[in-house]
């Protein structure tokens, strides 16, 4: 029997121990495995009936994948005996398959190899609430001490209720929270073990291997969403009766259902249930803008949006949309499989889990996108193709990216006037990037995996300005490569045309008035900036950058760079005079382990603290406060 078949039994036989007697009130007592769930004005939680609790192999098609690892329930803090469950659900690496039509790497290797997973539960709420969350693997605690709430910084206090059991407080906010609940039994730490150049990871510290990080091995995330507004006044909730919407029944989502919808439908209500396309399919929408997510509900696939005239598109709901039937790279060109070798890369052709097309020349889009949570994506979890600067203005709150296992799991692109707030993204390449102007991106908790930075603004020359990025916190990061172009935390990398040019850069191009503020980066890191400018700088700031501490790989793999690049004539691109007239590259308020860097303090430099390996000829073009 698979350890996923015995967790299995084992919940059927202690659910039916559970007693499923009234409590006060509204309660929801649908289902059969014992579950008690609220839908008050202050407080809404829901569970997946047709669960399997399932760690190492995929699900049926009909099914949703509940964590055997985490159990939680909530309760109202006025009310604290009154618990209701919580649904946990489960992403893993590869969906528990294994490479399926291919042998390359695909960035999952260590994560599968290490049965490492993501457990996540989602729940509404509109004043206080006390959460319990349950360890179930056998393991045990004696101290609430022995468990970490990730931000650290939130100081929630929490209490030990059994030897596996703690409750935390969570304060009713409106933006809601995003966090990592950490059990001292669950730590592990990663290595490198700095063979063949690179080396690669390990949770072996044998043979001179160097300390990566440390992080649970089983992840459990909660995300306390508030709750959304169902008067239709703000229009988050669509109306289900109306003649312009449609319901899928939960199930299989066939092409002839969700591609010969009446013209007048533009809006389709996914109602509590599991649905699901299959492996092969993504639903392409000619005239649908709108996409509902009830709480519950779990859409297995991806959504292409075809329509260039629509300017209101929206995708709201705290349901989930998951990529776990789709291979990595699935080339919909080749019937959904991972994408042949010698193709080149799948930009184009690869499902992505929202895709939209804005027109050349056209009437302006806009897109809300709020409370969804996007699980497993086999490629880029996001992608609008066609005119970007200008067209398609992104407000995205209260966003979950889970279980972002594979390279290119890119996090969101954001596009000119868009704004980020109030989000979480597990993500294996660039989690946040900044080519546009005009973007706000605020109250953010970020989860990084091996490959790509967390702020992206390179690749290419961009003129780009008037960039805020505010309160944003770093809980893990798994990055370890000594390859130095395309890591940190804020990082332009070379030009993708040729990434060991320096001569790739375009001097008519200027990045100008550009803010990080409040940058708090949790564990050990390898790096945080590494700039290699393609374009002009002038006014950016990095204020407020605190690292808890460097890794314990070598000293060159933690340089932080900074260098202006040459248009192919030799002409360096400009940067402004930070020491003589504040135009340039400003790090204010920049610590690592509590000690504050400064050049006044000569403890920025390559062998000292700060680790700042930056071009000698830009000593005037950047400064510390």
């Amino acid at each position: 029997m698979t350890i996923g078949a015995m967790v299995a039994a084992l919940a059927i036989v202690g659910a039916a121990l559970i007693p499923s007697g009234p409590a006060a009130g509204s309660i929801r007592l649908p289902f059969s495995r014992g579950a008690k769930t609220a839908d008050t004005e202050t407080l809404h939680t829901w569970w997946q009936d047709n669960a399997e609790k399932q760690a190492d192999a995929p699900v049926k098609d009909q099914a949703v994948r509940q964590s055997p690892f985490y159990s939680m329930k909530v309760a109202p803090a006025k009310t604290p005996a009154n618990k209701f469950d919580s649904f946990t659900y489960l992403s893993l690496p590869r969906s528990g398959n294994s490479k399926i039509g291919y042998t390359e790497e695909d960035g999952a290797e260590f994560a599968a190899n290490n049965d490492m997973s993501m457990s996540w539960s989602t729940f509404e709420y509109a004043a206080d609430a006390l959460i319990e969350v349950s360890l179930d693997t056998g393991q045990t605690i004696n101290s609430a001490d022995q468990v970490t709430i990730r931000p650290t910084g939130l100081g929630f206090d929490k209490k030990l209720v059994d030897d596996h059991t703690v409750r935390i407080t969570v304060p009713y906010a409106r933006t809601g929270y995003r966090f990592s609940v950490e059990f001292q039994p669950q730590q592990v730490t990663v290595y490198n073990d700095n063979t063949a150049g690179s080396g690669h990871l390990t949770m072996s510290p044998a043979g001179g291997a160097s300390r990566v990080e440390t992080e649970p091995r089983n992840a459990m995330m909660v995300f306390a969403q508030p709750k959304m507004d169902t008067s239709r006044e703000d229009g988050l909730v669509p109306d289900k009766e109306a003649e312009n919407v449609y319901l899928p029944k939960p199930g299989k989502l066939t092409r002839e259902e969700l591609e010969s919808l009446p013209d007048h439908v533009d809006t389709l209500y996914f109602a509590p249930g599991t649905y699901y396309m299959g492996g092969q399919y993504r639903s392409e929408l000619a005239n649908v803008r709108w996409i509902y997510l009830a709480p519950g509900a779990y859409v297995k696939g991806a959504f292409k949006f075809l329509s260039t005239s629509d300017t209101d598109f929206r995708i709201t709901g705290y349901g989930v949309l998951s990529g776990e039937q789709y291979v990595y790279e699935a080339d919909t060109t080749d019937g959904y499989k991972h994408l042949a070798a010698g193709k080149g890369n799948c930009w184009s052709s690869c499902v992505k889990m929202l895709q939209f097309q804005s027109p050349q020349s056209g009437p302006k889009q806009t897109l809300l996108m709020r409370g969804i949570t996007v699980a497993t994506p086999p490629y880029h979890s996001f992608v609008m193709y066609g005119n970007e600067d200008g067209d398609f203005q992104m407000e995205v709150n209260n966003y979950q990216q889970v279980g972002g296992w594979y390279w290119q799991t890119d996090g969101l692109e954001l596009y000119k006037g868009s704004s980020l707030r109030n989000s979480f993204l597990h993500s294996n390449d660039d989690v946040i990037k900044l080519y546009h102007s005009d973007v706000s991106v605020d109250n953010n908790v970020i989860w990084k995996v091996e490959n790509g930075p967390v702020f992206q603004w390179g690749w290419g020359p961009r003129t780009i300005s008037r960039i805020q990025v505010s309160n944003t916190d770093v809980i893990h990061n798994r990055m370890w490569w000594r390859w130095t172009k395309n890591h940190c935390i804020f990082n332009s990398s070379p030009s993708i045309i040729d990434v060991d040019s320096t001569a790739t850069a375009d001097t008519t191009q200027e990045m100008t008035d550009v803010s990080f503020v409040n940058t708090n980066v949790e564990g050990m890191v390898n790096c945080v900036i590494r700039i290699y400018a393609l374009e002009g700088m002038k006014r950016v700031t990095i204020d407020g950058l605190h690292v808890e501490s460097w890794n314990k790989m070598s000293p060159e793999g933690h340089m932080n760079n900074f260098t202006a690049f040459t248009d192919p004539s030799g002409r360096p691109v400009t940067i402004g005079n930070q020491v003589r007239d504040h135009e340039g590259l400003l790090i204010k308020d920049y610590t690592v382990g509590g000690v504050t860097i400064l050049k006044s303090k000569g403890n920025w430099a390559s062998n000292k603290l700060g680790r700042l390996d930056f071009d000698g000829r830009l000593w005037e073009n950047w400064d510390t406060e």
